[in-house]
């Protein structure tokens, strides 16, 4: 994938943990709750801007990869 792609992934619903990684950096963890029947955006990008990379391939490494939930269908998310 490059920048600007999507995907789209199916799964089951109830409780998921998710987390994008690239060799050995990786992003954040996010519990997601999916219910049945509902999409969820999820967007990522690349934390590093210039002058930064050694720090985001050594230290920032778990965090290298920028994760959101930004968006999803049901209008409640509450009980």
């Amino acid at each position: 994938m490059k920048r600007g792609d999507s995907h789209e992934l199916t799964t089951t619903p109830g409780p998921h943990e998710l987390h994008f990684a690239l060799d050995w950096c990786r992003s954040k963890k996010v519990m997601l709750d999916v219910r049945d029947g509902e999409d969820l955006q999820v967007r990522c990008w690349p934390n590093v801007i210039p002058l930064t990379d050694l720090y985001w391939m050594t230290l920032g490494r778990s965090r290298y990869i920028g994760l959101e939930v930004v968006g999803s269908d049901a209008s409640d998310r509450s009980e």
